[in-house]
């Protein structure tokens, strides 16, 4: 299955955790600690609100600030739901095979494997966050998890950084989801 096919399943999996939230849900925290749920939601939704233009072939200038601040509006339900459906829409239509980013110009694979881990991880974040079901679809767990252990230097120079917290063991028997989540410095267990 195509990349941008599971992204849109894991994208489903993400509308599904926001429909589930409660009125009170929304103040919570999230595992990422700089992050309460509106500030997640939001990264998500600006994250495919700015895929939609670069998959157009729009560079970063281009874009500029058009979606600093306030993207989920009155209604961040439909907000989300809106912004999955163009962002899934565009890469399965004509896009650019080139995406500007701000590591410079990336094969729109690359791009959207990216894309994916936000969306397998963000997913499981909200569902920690709101005490919903953690599942991720198993073949966009697999993918991203089996990306990962490719890009695992890119991996632990972003850790270098602190993009991502040291990494955390989890059993050789654990699911995809676990171990792509042990291995960028979240605990499965929360």
């Amino acid at each position: 299955m195509e990349t941008n096919e599971l992204r849109a399943n894991a994208l489903q999996d993400f509308s599904a955790r926001v429909h589930g939230l409660e009125a009170d849900q929304w103040a919570a925290p999230t595992p990422c600690s700089d992050w309460d749920v509106p500030d997640l939601v939001a990264h998500v939704v600006s994250e495919l609100l700015w895929s939609v233009e670069l998959g157009r072939g729009a560079t970063l200038e281009a874009v500029g600030d058009r979606f600093d601040g306030d993207v989920l509006g009155a209604d961040p339900v439909a907000t989300t739901d809106a912004a999955i459906e163009a962002s899934v829409a565009t890469f399965r239509g004509e896009h650019a095979e080139q995406i500007h980013t701000s590591q410079g110009l990336v094969p729109a694979e690359h791009y959207l494997t990216q894309m994916l881990t936000d969306a397998v991880v963000h997913t499981w974040d909200l569902a920690v966050a709101s005490g919903q079901d953690r599942t991720v679809d198993a073949a966009a767990c697999r993918r991203v998890y089996e990306r990962a252990l490719d890009a695992r230097a890119e991996i632990d120079a972003a850790r270098e950084v602190g993009l991502f917290g040291p990494e955390v063991p989890v059993p050789d028997d654990a699911s995809d989801l676990d171990k792509l989540l042990g291995l960028l410095g979240r605990d499965p267990r929360m």
